[in-house]
């Protein structure tokens, strides 16, 4: 038994309507005006095309990983065939055999630095603190490099308690 009423909600209708919203905003129609193109709200026509870029964006991330599987695959035939001649220590091999597994660790980002978040933030008496203390640690020539990279890198200016009287 069929069931009787409104085909809008249908797999294959509701498919193709996703694909003309999507090629209507493509062309720079409104998400309006492509409800009203498609005789959908304009929520409707919203949801489609944001289903249709999760849908894109997914085939993409596919793509992706299906490349890196398949670069993976080749460094390890790389890698292998550096192996058998890694013994005898040539450099040509050596250094071969060092750029194969440099990319994959950049494939794997393996190499990928550390990220490291700060809860609560670092107020500026306490960030000239710690500057000062990691600083004095150093040799000089060191010392003045960092020094320099972090006055670029950090905007911190030290509160002038001068004025409030304490």
């Amino acid at each position: 038994m069929t069931q009787q009423g409104n085909d809008k909600g249908s797999t294959e209708e509701a498919a193709q309507r996703r694909l003309r919203a999507f090629d209507l905003r493509v062309a720079g129609c409104s998400y309006r005006e492509i409800g009203a193109a498609l005789d959908v709200s304009e929520a409707t026509a919203h949801r489609d095309i944001m289903a249709t870029l999760a849908t894109l964006a997914e085939l993409e991330q596919a793509k992706a990983e299906e490349y890196r599987a398949l670069e993976l695959a080749r460094l390890d035939a790389a890698q292998f065939a550096l192996s058998q001649h890694l013994e005898a220590g040539e450099p040509a091999v050596v250094n071969a055999w060092v750029k194969v597994s440099e990319s994959r660790r950049k494939l794997l980002g393996l190499d990928a630095p550390a990220q490291i978040q700060v809860a609560g933030g670092l107020s500026a008496p306490a960030y000239v603190a710690l500057r000062a203390a990691v600083l004095a640690m150093l040799p000089i020539e060191q010392r003045l490099l960092l020094a320099e990279a972090l006055d670029t890198v950090i905007d911190v200016t030290p509160v002038d308690r001068s004025d409030t009287g304490a």
